[in-house]
């Protein structure tokens, strides 16, 4: 990873070691819902535009769009972080 691509949530000094940090990381997923939305794995309300960013435009036009977020946002309401 080049200098500046880490969020700053995320430790510089963190190093993978294949066994170790897949553990880790597997012990972390276990409580990755109880952190605030968009942050670790608890992408909350953001999941659909996180997904509309990386993959290609399916042709859903923007009723279609809002209908997918209403249902997520009624499905898990997850407060954002303020600090």
């Amino acid at each position: 990873m080049e200098p500046g691509q880490r969020s700053a949530d995320i430790s510089p000094s963190m190093r993978w070691m294949p066994i170790v940090t897949g553990l880790q990381v597997f012990i972390d997923m276990l409580g990755s819902e109880a952190v605030p939305a968009a942050y670790g794995h608890n992408y909350g309300n953001v999941a659909l535009a996180g997904w509309q960013q990386i993959t290609p435009d399916l042709g859903l036009d923007r009723e279609v769009l809002a209908k997918i977020q209403a249902e997520i946002e009624a499905y898990a309401p997850i407060p954002l972080f303020e600090e």
